[in-house]
This record gives structure tokens, sequence and C-alpha cells, in this order.
């Protein structure tokens, strides 16, 4: 018997040691491993790997994470770090955010250090407590008041208490309002925006400037067909419908599809790999500006002109709601082989107003305008007899005027009623720091003004 051992073979000796080792190695390995791309406290209740929240912080979103779990079931967790929209989600599935729920709902809390703002995701079946609107306004509040000025952990604890007073009116059935949920003050999402306004200067009519006139007037415009109090702006609908292509929510009937849009979601089934691949593409799209236009009927979301991959978003206002028009967006807009959008020149395009801020060259592709020296652009409705501001270009000269866009300009120095080229003609050959007295129209009322006109250009 022991002849016998002793004509094992070395190497194969060697074979069952070294394949000993291996499984040791693996199993360590195995047990370290965690999920890549996550932060190191993935699983902690409060992940906060670079230490920006104070002890005393922690304390405080604890007590509130313990307030939401024993009073309304909801297993929040909280996380600070610099990560994408998709490991966002990766993070909140990997976490298994909703586990320490009897019920199952979870949510997540994450202050984004790189871009400056909380983001907010909750598992599956509650609407009802935090609908797309409370979303969107938790987003956008915190990131106007605390976020863009450094305010990382005053955001995120503000919003965490935003969380509890809605889970404690929805726990009581009170429906979600815009009034006084992540501020303390009445909000409407879009109005943290700024909607088809110049710069502050422009958008901020101030009446010691102003002296009524008695000039003859045209008839009382029409009032607007939105309630901005109820309606949720192209920019809220723009935000729900990321989180549709998160979720890989292939329904084509949702309501914020136009119903042209639902038609062709229904005729044209996307694939999951689709709506990952345009999720992937926006979700780093930064908006530059939502524009309302065509007597508020339509609306464009514009992104970053470096962003040559991000392409307008084009809005209907269709039975009392904002609602998303793909069918525009997939007639209108081109992608060439490099994955880049361009406009497609060949057809007339009801949006086109809502793309005024930039150029476009023959084949489509924007352009950034050339500076001008008023820097609006003026048109005349022929059909109407007026002729009114129809854009103020940001950070121009006209955007530091009191004049608005809308605005019909009724007198212009010496010229009643002037045309769109009678205007452009008479701005041109005055001279720098000239003032020209104006009356405007504006909201069923006569304005007389003095303006100063701008340098020329060299």
């Amino acid at each position: 018997m022991v002849r016998d051992m002793k004509k094992i073979p070395f190497s194969l000796l060697f074979v069952v040691l070294a394949v000993a080792f291996v499984l040791v190695v693996f199993g360590i390995s195995v047990k370290e491993r965690r999920p890549v791309h996550l932060p190191v406290c993935y699983e902690e209740v409060i992940c906060d790997p670079a230490s920006l929240l104070t002890a005393e912080q922690r304390a405080q979103l604890e007590n509130i994470r313990a307030i939401l779990l024993e009073s309304y079931n909801i297993d929040m967790r909280l996380l600070v770090a610099d990560i994408s929209v998709g490991e966002t989600l990766h993070y909140f599935r990997t976490a298994r955010i909703g586990e320490k729920s009897p019920s199952g709902m979870g949510v997540l809390l994450m202050a984004d250090t790189k871009e400056k703002t909380i983001r907010f995701q909750s598992t599956v079946g509650m609407n009802s407590i935090f609908p797309v609107e409370f979303i969107a306004l938790l987003e956008r509040a915190q990131s106007n008041q605390y976020l863009d000025s450094g305010q990382m952990d005053v955001g995120l604890l503000t919003s965490a208490e935003a969380v509890v007073r809605r889970a404690k009116q929805a726990s009581e059935n009170i429906p979600f309002t815009l009034t006084g949920v992540a501020t303390g003050e009445s909000s409407e999402p879009a109005s943290t925006d700024t909607i088809n306004e110049p710069q502050a200067a422009a958008g901020q009519f101030a009446a010691p400037q102003a002296r009524p006139s008695t000039s003859e007037v045209p008839q009382q415009p029409a009032p607007s067909i939105i309630s901005t109090e109820k309606t949720r702006s192209p920019r809220v609908v723009y935000d729900e419908y990321q989180r549709i292509l998160l979720s890989g929510n292939r329904n084509y009937d949702l309501p914020i599809y136009a119903l042209n849009a639902q038609n062709m979601l229904k005729a044209e089934v996307r694939t999951p790999m689709q709506m990952e691949e345009e999720r992937r593409i926006y979700q780093n799209c930064k908006i530059y500006k939502e524009n309302i236009i065509n007597q508020q009927l339509g609306a464009v979301i514009l992104f970053d002109i470096q962003q040559r991959k991000c392409a307008p978003h084009f809005f209907i206002f269709e039975d009392g709601e904002w609602r998303l028009d793909l069918v525009a967006r997939s007639n209108h807009i081109l992608i060439d082989d490099k994955g880049e959008w361009r406009l497609n020149m060949s057809k007339p395009l009801f949006y086109a107003d809502g793309l005024l801020d930039w150029n476009f060259n023959a084949d489509g592709y924007p352009q950034m305008r050339p500076p001008t020296r008023w820097g609006w652009v003026v048109h005349t409705d022929d059909l109407a007899k007026v002729t009114f501001i129809k854009k103020i270009f940001d950070g121009s000269p006209a955007a530091a005027l009191p004049l608005q866009e809308k605005d019909v300009i009724l007198k212009w120095a010496e010229i009643e009623k002037p045309t769109a080229d009678m205007l452009l003609k008479a701005m041109e050959e005055a001279p720098a720091a000239q003032v020209i007295p104006v009356i405007f129209w504006r909201n069923g009322q006569a304005y007389a003004v003095d303006i100063t006109a701008p340098p020329r250009l060299n």
C-alpha cells in the first residue's frame, strides 16, 4: 500500500495542489467582488464616498429614513456620487432598494456631484405617491436653490424632507399639488426655466420707464389657452419621456404622446434595444432652452448646440396638455453616418419658430447665429397687419431693453405702424446712442418708452 502511494507521479500531485490553490483564491475574490461603476458603500443606506455629509446631517437623514420605513413602508436610500443616469439605475437594482419594505416600496435620492442635480428613482407602482410632477419639481427646485450654490448636503436633506411630506400626504389620500412641496413656496415646475423669454432685464418690464399711451391700439389679444397652474410644461413631459425610456415601457397609448405619435408607435413597435439606445444618447444631453411658439400651440426643447447627437424635441398642445410629437421628429430630423442630427430642409416645419436661436446651412446643420447689432427678429403678420418682436436673443443688446417677445410695435420714432422692413431700415440707420421713442402694445395696453440705439458692430 505504501509502495503504491510512492508511485503517485509528482506532476499529478502538483496539479491537485494548484487546482486547490486556484479555488481558494477564486473564492476569496468572489467574496470581495463588487459591481463595477458603483461606490464601495453601495450596500449602505447612506452612501457618501466623498464624505460630504456631516455626522449631524447623516443622523438627520437616518431619522428621516426611519420615519419613511416605519410609518409609510418606504425603503429610502441616499447616495452622493458622480455617476451617470444609467449607472444610477444599475445602482438602484444592485443595491436591492425596496427589500427592507414589507410592501417592496423603495426610493433612491441621489445628489449628483458632477451635474449638480438631485435624482429621484422609485420602484414600480409608486406613481400615485410620487407622480412625475412631484419628481420634476423636487429635482429642479433643489438644483436651483441649493446645488447650484454648492450646498449639496442641504439640497439632499431638504429633498428627503420633501419626500416625507409627500408620503404623509399620500397616506391621507391628499392628491399632489404644485404648491409648497420642495421649497415652501408656490412654484410650477416650468417656472424655474425661461420659457420663450429674454433675459431678466428684458423679461421684467420696468413700469416707471413706461408711460401709458393714448395712441390707437389693436384689438385686445385673445387670452392664452394654456393654464400654467395646471398644465405640465414641455420640460416636465420630456423628463417623463426619459423615465419611460429608462423603464423600457413600450405602451404606445401613454398620455405624453401626441395622437399621431400613438398611431406611429402602434404601427412601428420599438424594441427594448432601440429604447435603450435613445436613452443612452440623451442621458447626458443638456437642455439649452424651451421655446413656446405658434400662439402657444407648439413648443421645442433645444439642447446644447455642441452636443450634436442631441436633436430637438417637438411638443404639441393637444386635449389641454403638452404632448410629445414623435412624428415631427421622425419626419424633420435626419441622422448622418456619425449619428449627428440635421434638419430636413425640404419640408416646411410647424415648429420652425422654435429653432430661431440658430442658423441652418443648406444641408440643415445647425450653427450659432453671428452677433447682430440689435439682437432680435421682427416680423410682420400680413393678415393681422401688425409688426411684432418675434425673437430676442440671449445676451444681445435687445435683451437689455424694456421690450419683450410678442410686443407689437405701434410706432418707432416718427414711423406709424411700421412693417418689418421699415423697422430694420430704421434700426440700421440709427446712430449709436440715439434715443428712440417707441410705442408698443402688450397684454391689452399700449406703452411708450425711450430706448437707446446700441453701438454699431465693427
